[in-house]
Order: structure tokens, then C-alpha cells, then sequence
């Protein structure tokens, strides 16, 4: 963990969305068209389940980029597309492009059967969901969630099925919002994700993914605005989510992931130890709960790391740092090269060896944290929204180099790397205040090294940018406020 310097943290996993496909055995919805002369394309999108709500297997949880204001940032929406789909979504996906998708959602809403133009939007919709959640590609998501919003727009407002639709688009406007951080995503998710709960009876086997996913969008407004209420809200939500999902269930370990990662929160904002003390444990029951080679066991293990990493920074018993870094390790060879959570286990690996240096001082650990960091960065796909969180927790081990050693090449790699964090965050996000910070003390940093005028009038204006933001955490903002005055 970086000092007062320059904030890094090590994160956990990211709340996956729960999208709850049309309730249709053997539903089957075939469009053609001749496009680009790839001759008869065929998209075929199955529901297998046996009713409403019926289980299905969670996407595995992914993690966010590490925040740069020193708070980690947990959430997991869970997902329940048929997974034997996921291939052939995303294969059609990519052969159809942009202009094939304009015509399918032409040819969508031309269906003269109301109910059934429905049902193929929010089909095609989850299907965009899950390809974003695996590939990236903000004009996916947009996409996703235009066809979810012309879902709604058609749905009558007695069907019987309004809430798995409203559940799913405010599913889709909470991931939007974790990549662009715009107010209005995450406000319009907690309306439509609170009516998906209103609607859906007590004692319905959709009620517990519902809720999950209003805990997760009330746990990102409250990283967004601060107020604790929303997170209370979403610890009270997260409770409800598991103690109603029942033992043996698929996605029990999941929603035991997520109640942990609210209660680190929590922890973090008031620091009261039973808040993490409850993390670890239930952290460690959604490991034990997870069988060995399910695809969610990694990111569970990761989590319980973070969680671990938290109370050995408050307590400082060692043991829990070693056992922090064991299971992140476990995390990353779990996690096969190639798939889309590798990067994230990577850097929050990486903060936790930077930690365990700071605390022991063994150069080792520090150059396997800028290893492991460089790593997570080269993995990451370009326009990922989690590349800046990468880019800047390997900026600040490179910081740490530099201090140890007095290598300049690290100094100028962290400052760049840093910049570019910046860069690739828009304006507005939440973490844009905090990798603001980070990069104003990396260039105080090169100011005291070299003395050029120049480097701290940049330092001084990019810390008073940090402290002047209206969005983001109040600490970080703090931070920038206090080392720029």
C-alpha cells in the first residue's frame, strides 16, 4: 500500500449484473439476413430454464480497476444467461458488426406480435450484456441498454414479465456507469432496479438476483456521493439477498461475495473492526461454498485477499498479509492466460506485494509487484474501463523503485503511466480525483528530485484540480487539498 504520497490500493472484485432472461422454455428466435455478403446469418438465443427464475450458472467475478483514493471497490452483479450460449452470442455478435445491428434492431421493431418484439429485445439485449461483460466495448453496452429501454417502452404495464425487464436494464445502466461514472446511469439503475423489487413477489425465485443488483447499484452511488446511508442500504440489501437465497444454491457463494465487499466498505469509511472481521467471514464462506474449478472460485479468492489485506493493515499481523498474498496468488493461477479476469487478480496481487514491501522491505516483493502490475496492464484490453486503475497502481510501484533505488528511468515510467490513467479517465468519473492526486505527488516527487519550475507548476495544477472536483471520494479530494496547500 502507497503512503500518504501516493494512494494505491489493492481491489477487490466488481459486482456482476444480474440479467434474468424471458422465462420461455425452448424459446428459439431466429433472424436472417443477407448482410455484407456473409450470406444467412442465423442468431439464436435459447432459454433452457424450466420457469421464472429458474438457477443459472453466474458469469465469474471480474474486478475493477484498484481506485486511486484509497478506498477498494468491491461489486458483483451476478448474471444468469444460459451459459451454452455465450460463444454463439458473442460469435454473432462480432460477425454482424455495427450495421448488422442496426438491422436487427430494425427488423426487431417491425415484429408485429407486441409481446414477442419484447422478448427478442431483452434477449438481444442480454446477449450485448454478456459480450460486454466478457470483451469491453462501450458501443455494445449502448447498445444493450437501448434495446432493454425499447423493452420497457413496449412492455405492457401488466406483463407478467416487467420486472425482469426493468431488472435488466438497470442492470445494464449500473455497468454503464462503472465505465463512463455518469450520475444519471446509476440514478435511472436504482429506480428501475427498485421497481424490478417491488414487482417481484416475496417468496419469488427471481427476488434474490433483483435485490442483489439494487445493493450493488446503491453501493456504486454511494462510492460516487459519499453518503453513507446508501451503503447501510446496500449492507441491508446484501443481507436480505442471502439470507433468502437458499443453502446449495449456485449463486449463494456469489451474494455472500458481494455482503463482504459492502461490510469491507463500511469498514473502510467508519473503521469499526466486526465490519471487516464479517468480510473475512463471509469472504471465506463463499470460498468454501465455491467447488474447486467453478470459474467464480478465483474471484472469491481474490476478494478474501483484499479483505485480508485490510485488517493486517489496521491490526498488523503479518500473517494475515502472508495469507492475503497466498490466496490472490491461488487467484492468479486459477485464472487461465487469456481469460478477462486475469488482469484484474494480476493488479490486485500487485498491491499486495507493494504492501507486504513497505512493511518488510524486501526488494523482491517490489519488483514482483511491478511485474505482476506490468503484466496487468499488457493483458488489459485497450478502452477497458479498468486500464487507468491498472495504469496507476503500476505507476505507483514504479514511484516506490525510484524512492528505493534512485533509478530515474522508473520516475519518468511512473509519471507517464500515470498521465495516461488520467487521460483515459473522462471527466467527471469518480476516480478521476484520486489518480489526479496520485499523479500531482509522483510529479512533487520528480520536482524535488530535479528542481525544474515547471514540473511543480504542473504538480501544483493538476493536485488543485484533484481538490477543487465535486465528484469522487471526499479523502482523496482531501489529500490533494492538503499537499497542494
Amino acid at each position: 500500500m502507497l503512503d500518504s504520497t501516493s494512494c494505491i490500493t489493492t481491489e477487490l472484485s466488481s459486482i456482476e449484473l444480474t440479467n434474468q432472461d424471458v422465462p420461455a422454455k425452448g424459446q428459439t428466435s431466429k433472424i436472417t439476413q443477407d448482410l455484407g455478403g456473409l450470406n444467412i446469418l442465423e442468431f439464436c438465443i435459447k432459454q433452457e430454464s424450466d420457469g421464472p427464475g429458474s438457477p443459472l450458472l453466474p458469469k465469474s467475478p471480474h474486478c475493477e480497476p484498484t481506485p486511486a483514493t484509497g478506498t477498494p471497490n468491491t461489486d458483483v452483479y451476478n448474471t444468469q444467461t444460459p451459459p451454452s450460449n455465450d460463444d454463439s452470442v458473442s460469435q454473432f455478435i462480432e460477425k454482424m458488426g455495427h450495421e448488422g445491428l442496426d438491422v436487427i434492431h430494425h427488423l426487431m421493431l417491425v415484429e408485429p406480435d407486441v409481446e414477442k418484439r419484447v422478448e427478442l429485445l431483452n434477449a438481444l439485449g442480454n446477449g450485448l450484456s454478456k459480450h460486454y461483460q466478457n470483451h469491453g466495448g462501450l458501443g455494445i453496452l449502448n447498445r444493450a441498454v437501448s434495446f432493454y429501454e425499447d423493452a420497457i417502452q413496449m412492455a405492457a404495464l401488466d406483463s407478467p414479465h416487467r420486472s425482469i425487464y426493468l431488472n435488466n436494464l438497470g442492470a445494464s445502466l449500473g455497468l454503464r456507469f462503472k465505465h463512463l461514472g455518469g450520475v444519471h446511469d446509476i440514478n435511472k439503475s436504482i429506480l428501475m432496479l427498485q421497481d424490478a423489487v417491488q414487482l417481484t413477489p416475496d417468496g419469488h425465485p427471481d427476488k434474490p438476483g433483483c435485490l442483489n443488483n439494487l445493493g450493488s447499484s446503491l453501493f456504486h452511488h454511494f462510492k460516487h456521493l459519499g453518503n453513507i446511508n446508501d451503503m447501510d442500504n446496500s449492507i441491508r440489501v446484501y443481507e436480505n439477498t442471502v439470507q433468502l437465497t437458499p443453502d446449495g444454491h449456485p449463486d449463494k457463494p456469489g451474494r455472500l461475495n458481494n455482503l463482504g465487499g459492502s461490510l469491507l466498505h463500511h469498514f473502510e469509511r467508519l473503521g469499526n473492526i466486526t465490519d471487516v472481521n464479517n468480510s473475512i467471514r463471509v469472504g471465506e464462506d463463499a470460498v468454501q461454498l465455491t467447488p474447486d474449478g467453478h470459474p467464480d472460485k478465483p474471484g472469491h479468492l481474490n476478494n478474501l485477499g483484499g479483505s485480508l489485506l485490510r485488517r493486517f493493515q489496521h491490526l498488523g499481523n503479518i500473517t494475515d498479509m502472508d495469507n492475503s498474498i497466498r490466496v490472490q496468488e491461488d487467484a492468479v493461477q486459477l485464472t487461465s492466460d487469456g481469460h478477462p479476469d486475469k488482469p484484474h487478480h494480476l493488479n490486485n496481487l500487485g498491491g499486495s506485494l507493494l504492501c507486504r514491501f513497505e512493511h518488510l522491505g524486501n526488494i523482491t516483493d517490489l519488483g514482483n509487484s511491478i511485474r505482476v502490475g506490468e503484466d496487468a496492464v499488457r493483458l488489459t484490453p485497450d478502452g477497458h474501463p479498468e486500464m487507468p486503475g491498472h495504469l496507476n497502481n503500476l505507476g505507483g510501484s514504479l514511484l516506490h523503485r525510484f524512492q528505493c533505488l534512485g533509478n530515474i528511468t522508473d520516475m519518468d515510467n511512473s509519471i507517464r503511466v500515470q498521465e495516461n490513467a488520467v487521460q483515459l479517465t473522462p471527466d467527471g468519473h469518480p476516480d478521476k480525483p484520486g489518480l489526479l492526486t496520485n499523479l500531482g505527488n509522483s510529479l512533487l516527487t520528480s520536482f524535488e528530485c530535479l528542481g525544474d519550475q515547471d514540473i511543480l507548476e504542473l504538480a501544483i495544477k493538476t493536485l488543485s484540480t484533484a481538490a477543487q472536483s465535486n465528484m469522487g471520494s471526499p479523502s482523496a479530494r482531501f489529500k490533494a487539498g492538503i499537499t497542494w496547500a
